[in-house]
């Protein structure tokens, strides 16, 4: 998903200028980094009184990585728009820690506030690209994370059939309401975009494709084998919607 949105912003911008290099490997650097909140939290409920020790050290090394990185990029070039970005990130990782450290980070309200802020990278590489804040990076943002949103309720409804086994019709329904309804409502937010202008029509065609293979999935009703084969199914659609934002955005 990170990397998928990197490609989206920087090819939108239409620039692989060494800044945008800079800010891919510190977000890869942030989001490696980040995976220590997790174990700070395990090492606090073992016994440790402070959060900096409790925080590993290898995760510090790759924010200060991370931080550098990102610093070089604004400094060198003087991107000072990415310092916006880097505020908004900081602001979502403090409402993600907030929730980890109350255990719900499992919630479908902080699996979709960590999804904003990995798609918030897109805005990220697309300034970098371009030197400006303006419109279009919010534009794709949103774009970004209206479809990969759609993965939280999609999943869980995995989850369920995994866990279920075989059932009747009106039982995958039930199970699959809220992905349904999410994915309704992501396809008419995309078409009214289409209409007033602001996207493509193409980019209604990856929202098509969510909706009818999750219609598919109810109506054969058939358990995956396992998450790995959900996952690779997720990774080619979101293949073609990055290969489709691309050109949507180019033609416009």
């Amino acid at each position: 998903m990170l990397g998928q949105c990197l490609l989206i912003g920087a090819a939108i911008a239409g620039s692989v200028r060494v800044p945008v290099l800079l800010v891919v490997l510190s977000s890869y650097l942030f989001f490696i980094g980040l995976e220590g909140l997790k174990r700070a939290r395990l090492r606090r409920q073992a016994g440790e009184t402070s959060f900096s020790q409790a925080f590993p050290r290898p995760s510090k090394f790759f924010l200060l990585a991370s931080a550098s990185l990102g610093a070089v990029a604004v400094l060198g070039w003087s991107l000072w728009v990415l310092l916006f970005w880097g505020l908004l990130s900081l602001a979502f990782v403090g409402l993600y820690a907030m929730l980890l450290f109350r255990r719900e980070e499992r919630s479908a309200g902080a699996e979709w506030l960590g999804i904003l802020g990995i798609t918030l990278s897109v805005g990220v590489a697309w300034s970098a690209g371009t030197g400006r804040l303006e419109p279009e990076a919010f534009y794709v943002w949103g774009l970004c994370f209206l479809y990969f949103a759609g993965s939280v309720p999609y999943v869980r409804l995995r989850v369920k059939q995994m866990k279920s086994g075989t059932a009747p019709l009106l039982s995958q329904l039930t199970w699959s309401r809220d992905a349904l309804l999410y994915a309704v409502a992501a396809l008419a937010v995309v078409a009214v975009g289409a209409t007033a202008g602001v996207y493509s029509w193409l980019m209604v065609v990856p929202f098509v494709l969510v909706l009818g293979k999750l219609l598919w999935v109810i109506v054969r009703g058939k358990a995956p084998r396992s998450l790995a084969q959900v996952g690779y199914g997720e990774v080619f659609y979101s293949t073609v919607f990055t290969v489709i934002a691309i050109v949507a955005f180019w033609r416009q």
